[in-house]
C-alpha cells in the first residue's frame, strides 16, 4: 500500500513538474517577442504538426470560418467587454501584440468545448452577440 503511494505522489510530481516546465517555455518565448526578438509574431505563430500555436487565418481555418469573421467576432467580443465591463460566457483566447493575434490551439479546443454548450449568436455585420 505505501509502495503505490509513492508511485502516485512521484507520478504527481512528475506531472507538476512537466506542466511548470511548458509554462515557462511559453513565458520564455514571449518575452523573446516582447524584447524585440528578431522573429516576427507570424514566425512564431508558424502552425506544423507539433506547433500548437496559430495565427489568425490558421485559427480561421482551424474554426472553418473565414479570417474576416473571426476577426470581427474578436472585435464584438471587445466592444461587449468595453461597454458593459464585463463579458457573459468565454471569450475567444489569443494573445494580440502589435496587430497580430496569435491562437492556442489547446485554448481554442477548450473555447469550442465550453461556448458548444451554450447556443451563442454572433452578428458579424452588427457586432453583436446574443444566447
Amino acid at each position: 500500500m505505501q509502495k503505490k503511494v509513492v508511485v502516485l505522489v512521484g507520478v504527481i510530481l512528475l506531472g507538476i513538474q512537466l506542466c511548470s516546465l511548458y509554462f515557462i517555455g511559453t513565458i520564455y518565448q514571449m518575452m523573446k517577442l516582447s524584447n524585440g526578438d528578431t522573429k516576427s509574431i507570424k514566425q512564431q505563430c508558424q502552425i506544423n504538426e507539433v506547433s500548437l500555436a496559430m495565427n489568425l487565418q490558421q485559427a480561421a481555418d482551424y474554426l472553418g470560418i473565414e479570417s474576416e469573421q473571426l476577426r470581427r467576432v474578436l472585435v464584438t467580443e471587445r466592444n461587449i467587454l468595453d461597454e458593459r465591463g464585463s463579458f457573459s460566457g468565454d471569450m475567444i483566447p489569443y494573445i494580440k501584440i502589435d496587430d497580430e493575434y496569435c491562437f492556442s490551439k489547446i485554448a481554442l479546443d477548450e473555447w469550442l468545448y465550453a461556448t458548444s454548450r451554450e447556443t451563442v449568436n454572433y452578428d458579424t455585420n452588427t457586432y453583436e452577440r446574443s444566447k
